[in-house]
């Protein structure tokens, strides 16, 4: 969980922000992704010149990431339940990054003992 994947295992998200327009971002590790996933401000996101942004990731590939690339199919199937729980992305990422943030928590725990 805590090691880098390879080129062809990385997940691919995008920085949005009204500043400089979208841009592919590849991300190679969890605590990467864990820190990319965000939506900023919404009021931050509409003013033009913001250095808001969103770490885009599409959810249901983050899922699926999670479960085969890194192998956590319980995180990968709680994320599912946020992910119907919830309706709106900002709402879905929020749950699921938290439950992201938790497990490498875990994770960081465990190396320490």
């Amino acid at each position: 969980m805590l090691a880098e994947v390879g080129y062809e295992e990385r997940l691919v998200g995008y920085e949005m922000s009204p500043a400089t327009g979208n841009a592919p971002r590849s991300l190679y590790s969890f605590r990467e992704v864990c820190d990319f996933l965000r939506v900023g401000n919404p009021e931050d996101l509409l003013t033009k010149g913001s250095h808001s942004s969103i770490g885009y990731l599409d959810l249901e590939e983050l899922r699926r990431w999670i479960g085969s690339v890194l192998g956590d199919r319980d995180l990968a199937e709680a994320i599912g339940r946020e992910l119907e729980a919830h309706k709106t992305y900002r709402e879905r990422v929020d749950a699921a990054r938290e439950l992201m943030r938790q497990r490498l928590e875990q994770c960081r725990a465990a190396l320490s003992e």
